[in-house]
């Protein structure tokens, strides 16, 4: 706590001492640093912090040398492609390099907004139930950081307390793991269902009787002519 907030803090509890009955033997008092040192929960969430940080940093890698090979590779087979061919893939990896750094920049956003949402969690369900009864017990009007005042009672401080309590209430606390993105090339396309094939029936189109009828008197006659000419 810096030199000004000291007296900002100190002037706010003179003017409370003045304008009310309050005495200063109903303050309380929890030294902040030190109970998030000694959270179990708390230390618990900045041991995660730092396992996702460090899964983060060997994917970051990874793609860092997938690049730089893609470079080396260009500068290698440079004298066998044209100059058009060269600008390509030269802005095709100017393109993933950009793209990295957007999703490593989204990946520590969002731990870090991990890491405060557990914070806040930490904060509202064990730490201000805790000050809530310890007040009441101790039947202090408030209770303030020990770290906002140049010299307290040892007696008003509750810090062992409220760790011990608050450690019991919640010993740990889980953060959700975040993953650096895949790339646009590394996505999978949607699969896009294919359509089944048409069969198509082969139908058997019916002669007209007329055309049928002239065809079996056609067979007939010559029939007939076959058979006179065997007679004679």
């Amino acid at each position: 706590m810096n030199m000004k907030s000291k007296l900002l803090v100190s002037a706010a509890l003179c003017a409370m001492f003045a304008s009310s009955n309050v005495k200063a033997s109903d303050i309380g008092f929890i030294n902040d640093p030190v109970l998030m040192q000694k959270s179990t929960a708390v230390q618990g969430i900045l041991m995660q912090r730092e396992d996702n940080m460090a899964k983060l940093k060997k994917a970051i890698s990874v793609e860092e040398n997938k690049i730089k090979a893609r470079a080396q590779a260009l500068e290698e087979n440079r004298e066998n492609l044209s100059n058009k061919e060269i600008g390509e893939k030269q802005d095709e990896i100017q393109n993933s390099i950009r793209d990295l750094q957007i999703r490593v920049q989204k990946a520590q956003q969002d731990l870090q907004e991990e890491l405060n949402a557990a914070i806040l969690k930490f904060r509202t369900e064990a730490v201000d139930p805790v000050v809530k009864d310890l007040a009441r017990e101790n039947d202090f009007e408030a209770i303030l950081n020990k770290n906002m005042a140049y010299y307290i009672d040892e007696k008003l401080d509750v810090t062992d307390k409220a760790i011990e309590r608050i450690n019991a209430r919640m010993p740990k606390l889980e953060m959700n793991t975040i993953k650096l993105e895949k790339n646009t090339e590394e996505k999978v396309a949607p699969v896009v269902a294919q359509e089944a094939p048409v069969k198509i029936e082969k139908k058997t189109v019916a002669k007209p009787k007329a055309k049928m009828a002239k065809k079996a008197k056609a067979k007939k006659t010559v029939k007939a002519v076959k058979k006179e000419a065997d007679e004679q």
